[in-house]
């Protein structure tokens, strides 16, 4: 039953009305709320941008932070479109999954096992042939210093032939997949820390959610890259605008799902 989804999350706190239409989606709304909610908070979109790289950065060089930090640190990025769309955030929410730690890192370990294995069945065929297409007696009868470059020259060309062709457009559906996935998967972690859901109730809760709207939710995975790797391209520059309007059309989509869009038209400023 959906009403179990629109429940306060433990620890008090009000939610947003929800409408009693319930989930929806459509991707022109999903544009003009994240847009809306990206025009408003645009200076903290930007902070967001600048500080979230350098968090990323210092939670991978040691290995307690990767799985410390960086599980939530990800997962702030739903999190904090989400907040954006519903009006007015501050920066310090960025770190608002914290709250649901253990919740949010089995979530993550759970959900990056499963994505890696079923892109692993698209690129294992081209990894095989790479390995295959190195001279290993050749090498391994190489001094100690030179192994490991022979390796690296060795593999840099990747395997030829037709195989390889093959193999190589292959490995291309695994971004299709992961494109899926994403959309099947993105009110996880919005249904733990906004709703107190546990990780199993919050993954099965999202699979229900988001299958009316499987497909449009890859189509906005795809239009929400293009626009973040946008910003990559002027001169990486403008990742610190493209990405947070990338994090707002996934909270906007957010909003929708969990049936906090009433349907009320978009002030104009």
């Amino acid at each position: 039953m959906l009403e179990n989804v629109y429940q306060p999350p433990n620890g008090g706190g009000s939610l947003p009305p929800i409408h009693e239409g319930g989930s929806s989606y459509n991707l022109d709304r999903t544009f003009a709320l994240g847009w809306h909610g990206f025009r408003n908070n645009l200076g903290v979109g930007f902070g967001f941008a600048v500080i979230m790289p350098i968090l990323l950065i210092l939670a991978l060089v040691t290995c307690i932070g990767a799985l410390a930090a960086v599980p939530h640190l990800a997962a702030a990025y739903s999190i904090f479109g989400l907040l954006m769309v519903r009006g007015k955030t501050e920066l310090g929410e960025m770190f608002r999954p914290f709250k649901s730690y253990g919740s949010i890192l089995g979530a993550f370990l759970l959900v990056f096992t499963v994505t890696q294995l079923a892109v692993l069945i698209f690129s294992g065929p081209y990894y095989y042939l790479t390995f295959a297409s190195v001279d290993w007696s050749t090498v391994m009868s190489l001094p100690d210093a030179e192994r490991a470059e022979a390796i690296g020259k060795a593999m840099q060309g990747g395997p030829k032939g037709g195989a390889a062709v093959f193999a190589n457009l292959f490995s291309f559906l695994s971004y299709p997949l992961s494109l899926y996935v994403a959309g099947r998967v993105l009110l996880i972690y919005p249904l733990i820390v906004e709703r107190g859901l546990g990780t199993m109730d919050a993954i099965q809760k999202s699979l229900e959610l988001t299958k009316p709207y499987q497909w449009h939710l890859m189509l906005l995975g795809l239009l929400a890259g293009l626009v973040a790797g946008a910003g990559i391209l002027a001169c990486c520059i403008g990742i610190f605008f493209s990405v947070p309007f990338s994090m707002a059309l996934h909270g906007a989509a957010i909003y929708q799902l969990l049936g906090e869009d009433k349907g009320e038209p978009i002030p104009a400023s």
